[in-house]
């Protein structure tokens, strides 16, 4: 019995705390959309969200993968990650896609990061990355992001 306190004891009082801090993404890009998730940041996202009145939408954003949508699902907002969890799931072709934006009034989206377009080059998703970035209205400026990483729908 004394054998099963003492090993956790031992651990906890030997430990660094390095299993209890964040894990931190290092990147040698000069700016990711991940480094953009910051809680300012988002704040800041969902409320131009808010005030454009589409916040309401079936989808109001979407992104690539679940990392990047939960923190605005977190917030109340309805955000479709188009890669699924990882964002290497195809779950919509083109097609597919456009249906559903015009269906569900999905009016924005956010890019991946460049080492996560790497990643999805030749899958379904880099088709609809392409549609949006030559169909939609870039509004990375309106969100304080570098160009290239917020697009709105402009049919709606």
């Amino acid at each position: 019995m004394i054998s099963l306190f003492l090993i956790p004891l031992y651990v906890s009082l030997t430990t660094t705390g390095l299993m209890n801090r964040p894990i931190q993404l290092v990147s040698s890009q000069p700016y990711t959309a991940f480094e953009f998730q910051n809680s300012h940041t988002i704040d800041r996202i969902a409320e131009s969200i808010s005030g454009y009145g589409r916040a309401n939408a079936a989808w109001t954003l979407g992104t690539i993968n679940a990392r990047a949508a939960a923190p605005f699902i977190e917030l109340g907002l309805s955000a479709v990650a188009i890669g699924g969890f990882s964002g290497n799931d195809p779950i919509f072709d083109l097609e597919s896609f456009k249906i559903m934006v015009h269906r569900d009034k999905m009016r924005y989206f956010l890019m991946p990061d460049r080492v996560h377009m790497q990643n999805l080059m030749g899958m379904n998703q880099e088709s609809i990355l392409t549609y949006i970035r030559n169909n939609w209205d870039d509004i990375s400026w309106e969100w304080g992001l570098p160009q290239g990483f917020a697009y709105a729908n402009s049919d709606l």
